[in-house]
């Protein structure tokens, strides 16, 4: 049997005219479509996407996904620097709400992460809300805070949204899996996967399901 629950590809919502038209991996709009390759959007007429305040995340329980949660300030090494920060609030956070993390690597300005969620709860928007959060109160800020984030208690060192794509099968798995992996390698971080310190990557290797070079 699977590991992996298989909730199909996400429904996208995109609203033209006034109506909005909901599909299963591809997006209808007035008859035409769009095809989704990636993160990219190949479309055959014009279309006007509006209100993307409005967008909504789709909660599977036992759902597995991919996450890409970014700071604010795009270069920095607040991460690195404060990375035993960051893993006691990923280690409070998870006491009260529990997740299978699959996978995670910690880059410099950004985290990549793979979790399985429980049956019973699949709101993943507060574990990373609450990560997040946690992390602010005992770090410094990086820049002023305007007056909407201070309104709303930010403090300028994460991006409010984050990226969430939800597994649908075991080569969707692997493959973003393998993109945790070999991340630092992509920006230059380092030349091997096995050599960046911030990664789950290791404890893949202990269980034989990943092989280091020269392993």
């Amino acid at each position: 049997m699977s590991m992996l629950a298989s909730a199909g590809p996400p429904e996208t919502v995109v609203e033209t005219s006034g109506a909005s038209v909901v599909q299963r991996g591809h997006v209808m709009v007035g008859g035409l479509g769009w095809r989704c390759a990636g993160r990219n959007l190949l479309f055959t007429n014009f279309c006007k996407i509006r209100n993307m305040s409005k967008y909504r995340r789709m909660y599977v329980p036992r759902g597995t996904y991919f996450f890409t949660v970014n700071l604010a300030s795009h270069g920095t090494d607040l991460l690195l620097r404060e990375i035993e920060l960051l893993r006691s609030a990923y280690a409070s956070v998870a006491v009260e709400y529990p997740v299978l993390c699959e996978t995670m690597v910690i880059l410099p300005d950004h985290i990549h992460a793979v979790w399985r969620l429980p049956a019973d709860d699949a709101n993943f928007s507060v574990r990373w809300k609450k990560i997040k959060a946690t992390f602010t109160r005992h770090c410094p800020a990086l820049s002023s805070v305007g007056p909407s984030k201070a309104t709303k208690g930010e403090r300028g060192i994460w991006q409010r949204r984050f990226w969430e794509h939800c597994i649908r099968d075991e080569a969707d798995f692997a493959a973003h899996v393998d993109h945790c992996h070999w991340n630092p390698v992509k920006h230059g971080l380092v030349e091997r996967p096995e050599a960046w310190p911030y990664s789950t990557v290791h404890r893949a290797i202990r269980h034989g399901e990943f092989v280091a070079y020269g392993g």
